[in-house]
């Protein structure tokens, strides 16, 4: 006979079966991981076209008469973006998830109806529709079904009663377990190949911090080797290893490109496909890998173009961690606690969130508030721009407001920063596509009016926008406040990751894909930020402080009264309290620099760079924006000089001491210089890695990063847009003729048989230097040509230096 159990635990993941969905729970009492399932019928949406008619019963009876169709109902929701009234619709019901999608192709072909709502991952319309979250703890009520000799109990879900907010800043995490997977791979040349036999695997437990979590980055307090010398007993004993640690999360490195692949070939190689697996279920490995060839492996994120695996491994059960997944910066910045938090907020499972651009995780929130709100989801942006003329364009299509920041060395600054500025004006008014310039609102003047544009936001609803930044944008506010007063390390992740949210959301409001995104709500938000930055200047002036840089959400002051730095800072902080009480948004205080430098253009040396600058705090915080240090392609050895030559200025309160400090700086360099010519230096400093943009064949210019990418291609290697190469220069000035002499593979580089090329490497110190600084140095060019000084041993430098200055 069947029996009911009721019992409170933490709602580990979601994953779907033909049925419905398995709910994984772990259990408050036990800590022990349950499987329950649950019948799940999702649904999608359909409107009638314009020339169809508005006949709703025989529509709702054509939809019908699908077998697969569970049942239809007729609703009242928002079918377009900007409509302030609800139209009727039809919501059809599918039987069970394994059909979904094979009756949302039925329906379309039937040429009648347009259909939203279509393309939400299952696991997540049933935390959409059931109200609920990853990681939520829960009170359940289950029916255990009881098995037989063969066939085990069954767990079905009576019911589901949410005791979680994820609204709550500080909550209670499951006891989760995690430990590294990781194979050695008998292999020759640059990298290991699918025949190339194991060697052996390592699993390694990960000890949790303080607050019981573990990390990405944690302590590996114990590694078990697996190095059988049967090959097929490694494999058994991997799941068996794991099996027994039983941990809840594994974390490798390009485990869904490389790593699991590579063992499901081992495996099928020695015949024992069956008995390699890593879920809690025993699934085989090989039936957790999906295969993505037929989208894109690259795309472009922010400037940059990344890389997307072909191949996903999604464990049941448990969740796989790649370390090295494409776009995940909510996870490579956020680590675990981070991930965590973002899944609880957009309501995505933890291992496709982990696979997902940041974009997709606001994107989810969108998603689950557009559903609660009565909106219906459009397959694609369906809320083009409005007609301008060539005036309004000009009026309406700028960014935020610039002062452009003075070239030189300046004492005793404060950086004053609105936090958040984007997401905070989002939220505050209301900016949400359907919002902005809304019919409700346009007649009867009750809209709020958009400074400096002939806009209005709407006062009568709540944007779909704006109320889904609200969440994040709060809780990262108090989260930072929070992490400044107690050091934090769980809630800093937290904070880095919902960062990253807020982020994109402004991006997201023009993104040409954006399903709610408008570009009438992009300019609004710039048309606030210009005003409100432009309103802090004049507040500022007028307790006596110079403007010397301001950028679109921060400004940095100087006294012009001689003040005390004290009193100063003093001041500036009644300054940022004043300008948060004027304008609605927060201006936070961000520090007094002992020193700041704001730096040229490289290319117009009397152009100033709006965003090259660095500084050091009164504090010791030294923070750099747009030099090499920054930089992805730079060596090494340049990033530890220039942080060197930087360090030199730490202690240095004014002006004066900055430019007596500039001998030492000058000595550094020379330092470093002698590193270099006298080869004291590792391939690890050396190593310049770049991000490939196309295809090698498709580069038309011998560059380093162009002839890097060839000799990786001959080596075996697949090279696409997004893939890193790592080489080092041999030859700058190689002939046109024989570019493959220019630069070498890192990993081929062998120091015996090798020379890098001193006077390139030379050359971009010496330029590191000089990019830090808002004058010039005619004496060092000449003084590095010269053999005898690149000859010369470190006191023979110095010496000479002190004799010019």
């Amino acid at each position: 006979m069947d029996s009911q159990i009721a019992f409170k635990g933490w709602l580990l993941d979601a994953s779907t079966y033909s049925e419905g969905v398995i709910l994984w729970v772990k259990t408050e009492e036990e800590r022990k991981v349950i499987r329950i399932f649950q019948e799940f019928s999702p649904e999608f949406f359909a409107v009638p076209k314009d020339d169809v008619g508005n006949d709703f019963k025989r529509m709702q009876y054509i939809l019908a008469q699908n077998q697969n169709v569970k049942k239809v109902r007729i609703c009242e929701k928002y079918v377009r973006l900007e409509d302030y009234e609800k139209s009727r619709a039809l919501g059809v019901t599918v039987e069970k998830p394994s059909l979904f999608k094979k009756t949302i192709k039925e329906v379309n072909e039937i040429g009648l109806f347009t259909l939203y709502n279509t393309d939400l991952p299952i696991a997540q319309m049933y935390f959409y529709v059931n109200d609920l979250f990853p990681m939520s703890f829960c009170q359940f009520k289950i029916k255990v079904e009881k098995g037989n000799a063969k066939k085990a109990n069954f767990l079905r879900l009576v019911s589901i009663d949410l005791q979680d907010d994820n609204e709550e800043l500080f909550y209670d995490l499951p006891p989760l377990r995690a430990v590294w997977l990781d194979v050695k791979i008998q292999y020759q040349g640059i990298k290991p190949y699918y025949n190339d036999p194991i060697s052996y695997a390592e699993v390694s437990i990960v000890e949790n911090d303080e607050d019981n979590i573990p990390r990405a980055d944690g302590y590996k307090k114990r590694r078990i080797r697996i190095d059988n010398t049967n090959e097929a007993d490694i494999l058994k004993t991997i799941s068996k290893v794991i099996d027994r640690l039983n941990p809840d999360i594994i974390l490798t490195q390009n485990g869904d490109e490389f790593l699991f692949p590579y063992l499901v070939a081992r495996a099928s190689e020695n015949r024992v496909s069956k008995d390699l697996y890593l879920s809690r279920d025993k699934k085989p490995l090989a039936k957790c890998i999906f295969d993505l060839s037929g989208g894109s492996d690259h795309y472009m994120s922010y400037g940059i173009i990344r890389r997307r695996s072909r191949t996903q491994v999604y464990l049941t059960g448990r969740f796989h961690l790649d370390t090295t997944t494409y776009a995940s910066l909510h996870f490579s910045e956020g680590n675990i606690p981070g991930v965590i938090e973002v899944a609880r907020i957009s309501r995505i499972p933890l291992q496709r969130l982990s696979r997902v651009t940041i974009g997709g995780a606001l994107q989810s929130i969108q998603f689950y508030n557009a559903y609660k709100l009565d909106h219906l989801i459009p397959p694609f942006k369906k809320s083009p721009e409005g007609f301008n003329t060539g005036m309004d364009l000009i009026r309406s299509d700028r960014g935020g407001h610039i002062f452009e920041p003075i070239i030189g060395v300046f004492d005793q600054v404060v950086e004053l920063d609105f936090s958040s500025m984007y997401p905070s004006l989002m939220a505050t008014f209301n900016v949400s596509s359907e919002t902005v310039n809304c019919k409700c609102c346009k007649d009867d003047g009750t809209g709020i009016k958009v400074p400096g544009l002939d806009f209005h936001i709407c006062t009568k609803r709540q944007g779909i926008i704006s109320k889904s930044i609200s969440l994040p944008l709060k809780k990262r506010l108090k989260y930072k406040e929070y992490v400044r007063e107690t050091g934090s390390v769980r809630y800093n992740f937290t904070d880095i990751a919902l960062k990253w949210v807020l982020v994109v959301s402004f991006g997201y409001l023009g993104f040409k894909n954006a399903r709610f995104g408008k570009i009438e709500a992009h300019q609004t938000v710039c048309a606030f930020a210009r005003e409100f930055l432009m309103r802090s200047a004049e507040i500022a002036e007028e307790r006596g402080c110079k403007i010397i840089h301001g950028i679109v959400d921060s400004i940095w002051l100087k006294d012009t009264k001689d003040r005390t730095p004290e009193e100063f800072e003093e001041v500036t902080k009644e300054v940022a309290n004043e300008i948060t009480k004027s304008v609605g948004i927060p201006m936070s205080w961000d520090g007094r620099y002992n020193v700041i430098v704001f730096l040229p253009s490289r290319a117009e040396p009397d152009i100033p760079a709006l965003s090259h600058y660095w500084g050091i705090k009164n504090n010791g915080e030294v923070k750099v924006r747009g030099i090499e240090v920054r930089r992805r392609d730079v060596p090494k050895i340049v990033k530890d000089a220039q942080y060197a030559f930087i360090d030199i200025f730490q202690g240095a309160t004014t002006t004066e001491e900055f430019m007596r400090r500039m001998p030492k700086a000058k000595k550094m360099l020379y330092h470093y210089i002698d590193k270099i010519e006298t080869g004291k230096i590792s391939r690890e400093e050396l190593t310049i890695r770049q991000r490939v943009s196309r295809k090698p064949s498709q580069y038309k210019v011998n560059s380093y990063q162009a002839v890097a990418a060839k000799q990786l291609e001959r080596s075996g290697v697949v090279v696409t847009p997004g893939k890193n190469v790592r080489y080092i220069i041999l030859n700058a000035d190689a002939d046109p003729d024989f570019p493959e002499k220019k630069v070498i593979l890192s990993n081929h580089y062998d120091e015996k048989k090798h020379q890098y090329d001193k006077k390139k490497y030379v050359e971009l110190l010496k330029r590191a230097f000089e990019n830090i600084f808002p004058f010039e140095f005619p004496e060092l060019e000449e003084m590095i040509k010269s053999d005898v000084m690149r000859k010369s041993n470190q006191k023979d430098l110095i010496s000479f230096l002190e004799n010019i200055n």
